[in-house]
């Protein structure tokens, strides 16, 4: 839990570390490559093909998380991910990958909030896949808790499950949906 938030302060020490070698190395009078307009956008700075791997107690890969842009905002005290994916560990069973098209990092909170195009993706104990799909999760990156409020689409091989707001236990793949549950049983072939 502590090496997580060490590993964060880390990467993100590094990544001003980088910047600031970047600037001085720049040819004068030429902005540093790293920083595009980075006054008037707000970031300080941005990492292309971003990847971090987030370590357990027992010292085992708990989670990965990458994107394909992130652009940290100091005042704001967190990253910009653009299409971030998370994907636990395989010695977390059952494991999940979660893509999107944006999130939100906090600097020193383990909740990432996912928008736009979420969807959620496990293989059940059977074998066969699990896909839940929303507009926003955030998912509680310690505990491997997942929620939103939104409208969500589960569908699995033995049907489709809609419904409002939700909240996962990613760990036991135990989900409950808080509103307007309807549920249709089809030949889902996922």
């Amino acid at each position: 839990m502590i090496k997580q938030h060490y590993l964060l302060i880390m990467v993100i020490f590094c990544m001003i570390a980088v910047s600031v070698w970047l600037q001085q190395t720049s040819p004068p009078g030429q902005p540093p490559t790293t920083t595009e307009q980075s006054i008037d956008a707000g970031y300080d700075h941005f990492i292309t093909n971003a990847y971090w791997t987030n370590w357990n107690d027992q010292g085992q890969a708990d989670h990965y998380l990458s994107a394909t842009r992130m652009e940290h905002f100091p005042a704001r005290q967190g990253s910009v991910l653009q299409h971030p994916e998370l994907i636990t560990s395989k010695h977390r069973k059952p494991s999940w990958a979660v893509t999107a098209n944006t999130a939100w990092l906090p600097d020193a909170n383990p909740v990432i909030q996912l928008d736009n195009h979420v969807v959620a993706t496990t293989r059940l104990q059977s074998g066969t896949v699990r896909k839940l799909y929303t507009e926003q999760m955030r998912v509680d990156t310690r505990q491997m808790l997942a929620q939103s409020d939104l409208p969500v689409r589960i569908e699995s091989i033995s049907g489709i499950v809609t419904g409002t707001g939700f909240h996962a236990d990613l760990n036991t793949q135990r989900m409950e949906l808080h509103n307007q549950v309807r549920s249709k049983h089809e030949d889902n072939k996922n």
